[in-house]
């Protein structure tokens, strides 16, 4: 495996007990890892039972739910990473195989410069939330609470808080690596292109010109490395739609959530300021995390438009060759075919319009449901 960012966010994953890099460790941390999974899951049950039986009586129920829910995904997570631990290695085999044909220096560079933006990423983010949660957790400390149990059932909702914002750094890593390894190829067949005009400038007649800067093995290269970026793809659809689902699902909860804390304020006077302000902070961090994944997905849609443009641009300087023209041709119409598209379910893709299209969904059902409500 190349040192990329995805290395080192998994290393940082395994530390909340997520290992999609399963098939990547050694046998004795393999069975390490599956011991560890199975404390965790362990721990994931008593503190559900702890929150049952020692939860509030005046705690709002959206929030139960949330908790219930948030645990319901961390046990999916670390049960699907392992799962899929075979198609996440197969995914990492693809990056691999890109990089082998493609040893951009460019690629190169601007992967290093995404390492090192993710790491400040998820440190600054853990900082945070750790400062956050510890501010909070002593302003709020009852003293008739039993000191371990609410040390085990804190650490479980503070692990789960993190399990699940890595699925977003793991997420935008893959389709960061996605989108540059579309423009490595975009870049190819730039130099190419540049090859070709500078060539028709110099010479003066187009016809034998592709003969002279183009071969078969460059054009195959370029199949190839689309074909591989294509198979990612199809693997990071098959590992992420249900998550990004859920993480939609989330948030939209986490909205829902703060209206309801709001509407409890102002209309019933109940004082439930401190839950308010970290209702706000969570669904703001959360909110944030999806608009970085969908600015990755829409760099990923931007980098499949400029790769079409230029093999149009390729196929109008090829007319000259007919051999060259037809592969560039077959090699336009599979892009054109078979996009690059992440998606989340249905015909929602990850771009910029994903948390418009959430938004809108959201407020047409609500609306509908007030209706029949007044209607019966």
């Amino acid at each position: 495996m190349n040192l990329t960012p995805l290395k080192y966010l998994l290393y940082l994953e395994n530390l909340t007990c997520v290992f999609r890099n399963y098939l990547c460790l050694r046998k004795c941390t393999r069975f390490f890892a599956i011991a560890w999974a199975i404390c965790e899951i362990c721990q994931i049950f008593f503190n559900v039972r702890y929150n049952i039986t020692h939860g509030h009586n005046g705690q709002i129920k959206a929030q139960r739910i949330y908790f219930f829910s948030s645990t319901a995904f961390s046990l999916y997570v670390m049960t699907a990473s392992l799962y899929y631990s075979k198609r996440f290695y197969k995914l990492l085999s693809n990056f691999d195989q890109f990089y082998n044909i493609f040893d951009d220096v460019v690629y190169n560079q601007k992967m290093k410069k995404t390492q090192k933006f993710m790491i400040w990423m998820v440190v600054l983010f853990c900082g945070v939330k750790i400062l956050v949660f510890s501010v909070y957790r002593v302003k709020t400390e009852e003293l008739e609470m039993e000191l371990v149990s609410n040390t085990v059932s804190q650490y479980s909702v503070t692990v789960n808080d993190f399990r699940y914002i890595f699925q977003y750094f793991i997420l935008d890593c893959i389709l960061l690596i996605v989108s540059e390894q579309l423009r490595a190829i975009t870049r190819s067949i730039d130099g190419e292109l540049s090859a070709i005009m500078e060539n028709q400038k110099n010479v003066g007649h187009v016809e034998g010109l592709p003969r002279v800067v183009l071969n078969y093995e460059k054009i195959n290269k370029w199949a190839q490395a689309y074909e591989s970026i294509n198979e990612s793809t199809h693997l990071c659809n098959s590992m992420f739609s249900v998550q990004l689902t859920i993480m939609l699902l989330i948030v939209t909860m986490y909205y829902i959530i703060l209206l309801y804390s709001i509407a409890i304020i102002t209309v019933e006077g109940v004082h439930t300021t401190k839950s308010l302000v970290m209702n706000l902070f969570s669904m703001t961090v959360f909110l944030l995390a999806l608009l970085v994944i969908s600015r990755a997905g829409q760099k990923i849609q931007n980098s499949s438009e400029q790769l079409r443009q230029r093999l149009c641009e390729l196929c109008v300087h090829t007319l000259g060759n007919e051999e060259y023209y037809k592969l560039a041709k077959d090699l336009l119409r599979c892009v054109r075919t078979r996009p690059v598209r992440i998606h989340v379910f249905g015909t929602l893709h990850v771009n910029m319009s994903m948390l418009p299209s959430i938004v809108i969904l959201f407020t047409s059902y609500t609306v509908i449901a007030l209706q029949f409500n007044n209607v019966l």
